[in-house]
């Protein structure tokens, strides 16, 4: 199996789906996205991203001046190595699915069309965040995006943007949700052709669920072991895969 990688391949920058779903998720993903625009000098592409936010933000500024979430939101904290040093990168996860552009991996390809878009994977992590979005304040700041000139400056703001309305992280302690946040998102590794970091999702999910059952009640017991028996299904599907 080959090392868990994901690659950012920056010809879909523009054609990354963002699931349907909570209009403030779909309005961070939209300012992650254009981050990542930004990064890679795509800044006709990022300010598109960052106009699709700020056209949420504008429309949730009308039911009130601060728009929360009625349930966590989800995001993929990634630990990456690039080139030596420690990174995090964080990534919308909407409905199970992660938001990103993505290339698909198969093992067909051959490691040296990969260039600084491969992203060495060292550890992930899904993270809860009770979304508190100002959204009348978000859409003034997203505005003069359009007349900065540097992508570098722009994908500053934007990330500051991001970091500021993720302020308030819930400790995800409980097993069950853990466990289905990482089948939901090695299901959808496998459907984005990356079974390296499905398989490690996989994992993840397994590990959540590795509690005594004499500590459980009957009942959250027998969601456990149903949960357990699709991780083992799709992990048994995944085997089968070629990789």
């Amino acid at each position: 199996m080959h090392d868990p990688v994901l690659f950012l391949d920056s010809s879909q920058l523009g054609q990354t789906a963002i699931p349907p779903g909570d209009r403030g998720e779909q309005l961070i993903a939209n300012l992650i996205l254009s981050s990542i625009a930004y990064q890679f000098d795509a800044v006709a592409c990022a300010r598109v991203y960052a106009g699709r936010a700020r056209a949420i933000a504008l429309a949730l500024s009308h039911q009130s001046l601060t728009y929360c979430p009625p349930c966590p939101s989800r995001f993929l904290r990634l630990t990456c190595d690039l080139g030596g040093e420690r990174e995090s990168l964080l990534l919308s996860v909407i409905e199970g699915a992660l938001v990103a552009p993505i290339l698909r991996v198969t093992r067909d390809q051959s490691d040296h069309v990969l260039t600084e878009e491969l992203i060495n994977v060292v550890d992930l992590d899904i993270e809860q965040v009770s979304l508190r979005l100002r959204v009348w304040r978000l859409a003034e700041a997203i505005e003069p995006l359009e007349s900065i000139p540097s992508a570098r400056e722009s994908a500053l703001v934007v990330r500051s943007l991001v970091a500021n309305n993720l302020r308030y992280k819930l400790a995800s302690t409980e097993p069950l949700d853990r466990a289905i946040d990482f089948l939901s998102l090695g299901r959808d590794f496998v459907g984005k052709g990356n079974f390296p970091l499905a398989v490690v999702s996989l994992q993840k999910a397994e590990t959540a669920l590795d509690v005594p059952l004499s500590e459980m009640t009957a009942a959250y017991a027998s969601e456990v072991q149903a949960v357990k028996a699709q991780i083992a299904r799709t992990s048994a599907e995944l085997s089968g895969s070629a990789f």
